[in-house]
């Protein structure tokens, strides 16, 4: 063989080692990384309008990854039920604090449509401050209300982002 048929030969199976070497890489990124990418945002929007079912009477309830792709396609606001203290710890981010014992006063500052999907949220499965939120939100007219199963537990639990400064109205 001559001289450069190696280096073709060569340079060939290096870009076919490469090649399969980043393939791996790109495998092994994406099973660790967990948040989705712009891109996947993207392709969210255009292929997926988010169903859940319909609620008749009432507010209904969203599970992890309903919500998660509720999340990052912007279709839902968050409801943070949780009190004040627990709020500015860590909350979903872009989450509105509307305590249920501070409803009445709260609620004034609510400029979302009623017709918005609204997903509640509180601490975990066993915590009924999202159901006592989501209530009084149904009682004022919020059509597509939901609570969010396993409360900010289970989304810190699954990798989900939080952040720890507090929003004002």
């Amino acid at each position: 063989m001559n001289r450069s048929v190696r280096l073709f030969l060569f340079i060939s199976v290096s870009l076919v080692f490469l090649s399969l070497c980043l393939g791996v890489l790109t495998r092994l990124q994406l099973v660790r990384h967990t948040m989705p990418t712009p891109e996947d945002i993207v392709q969210w929007h255009s292929l997926v309008d988010l169903h859940l079912p319909s609620v008749k009477s009432g507010y209904g309830d969203v599970a992890f990854e309903d919500a998660k792709m509720a999340f990052y396609t912007q279709q839902a606001i968050f409801i943070d039920a949780r009190p004040y203290e627990a709020y500015q710890r860590a909350h979903i981010p872009g989450a509105i604090f509307l305590y249920s014992k501070d409803y009445d006063v709260l609620k004034t500052k609510l400029t979302f449509s009623k017709d918005q999907l609204v997903i509640v949220y509180c601490s975990t499965q066993q915590c009924q401050m999202a159901n006592k939120t989501a209530d009084l939100l149904v009682k004022d007219g919020y059509r597509r209300v939901y609570v969010l199963t396993g409360g900010i537990k289970e989304w810190a639990a699954n990798q989900g982002d939080l952040e720890s400064h507090y929003v004002t109205f």
